[in-house]
């Protein structure tokens, strides 16, 4: 008897193995435990019910992606959190099949450009980097320049700047020299913050930066320090870019 005649979806029967159902579970536990929802249950019924808004070629497109991602080692909560992103914004289920296979396309590049052991956080924040336009080399440069630290927080930062209108080379080459000058996140943060408020006041976002990247020496040389009166923000969480034809849905 075919899954049809049985009452159930092909589609799902045929593309959820049990290893991608349960980090489907996992992943939306972890957006579960970051918006304060309630227990596991509860979060397999969600899940059910945000992937059914999909079409049915378009719910098979994506499992299997995320069974691609799971044969190949990658984290499949970004691409499930890709997937629900654009759910949530109410785009096509073509279009966001569409993205979320191009973000899979820069996984793949952004875990070749980092190389050897990488965190989820630091394989999110590349990815991230490279949809804002920063150069994939760029990447292994600055992973090389942080001397075995996480580089996270570099990566937001950088990704951010470069939405704001910093020259993706501006941004990653000032981002690279303050990290081998041993620059601190904090340090890197404050420069984010001070740089994003002059692109705020209307400085062009490249004249901000150079401005303030002379403020930050990093901490690798003696007695240097934050700016008088900066206090290191918080951090920004990793954003997809704004709406457009190419890069989110």
């Amino acid at each position: 008897m075919t899954d049809a005649a049985r009452g159930r979806d092909p589609a799902r029967s045929c593309h959820t193995p049990r290893t991608t159902r349960v980090a489907r579970v996992a992943a939306l536990a972890l957006l579960a435990m970051t918006v304060g929802d309630a227990a596991g249950a509860q979060v397999t019924q969600q899940e059910q019910s945000i992937m059914w808004r999909l079409d049915q070629q378009s719910r098979v497109q994506i499992d299997v992606l995320l069974d691609s991602a799971t044969r190949l080692g990658f984290p499949t909560e970004l691409l499930y959190a890709k997937t629900l992103e654009g759910i949530s914004k109410g785009a096509s289920s073509r279009r966001i099949v569409d993205i979320v296979r191009k973000y899979f396309s820069l996984m793949r590049e952004a875990r070749s450009a980092l190389g050897g052991a990488y965190t989820t956080d630091e394989l999110s924040a590349a990815t991230g980097a490279l949809l804002a336009g920063v150069e994939r080399d760029e990447l292994a440069r600055l992973r090389k320049s942080r001397g075995g630290k996480s580089i996270s927080v570099p990566l937001v930062l950088l990704a951010d700047l470069v939405q704001r209108g910093v020259p993706p080379q501006d941004a990653s080459g000032t981002m690279v020299q303050l990290s081998q000058r041993g620059a601190l996140d904090s340090e890197l943060q404050g420069l984010w913050q001070r740089v994003s408020q002059d692109i705020i006041s209307g400085v062009p976002p490249a004249a901000a930066l150079q401005r303030w990247a002379r403020e930050y020496p990093g901490s690798g040389a003696p007695g240097t320090r934050l700016p008088p009166g900066t206090a290191p923000p918080t951090t920004p969480a990793p954003r997809a870019p704004e709406p457009s034809s190419t890069s989110s849905p």
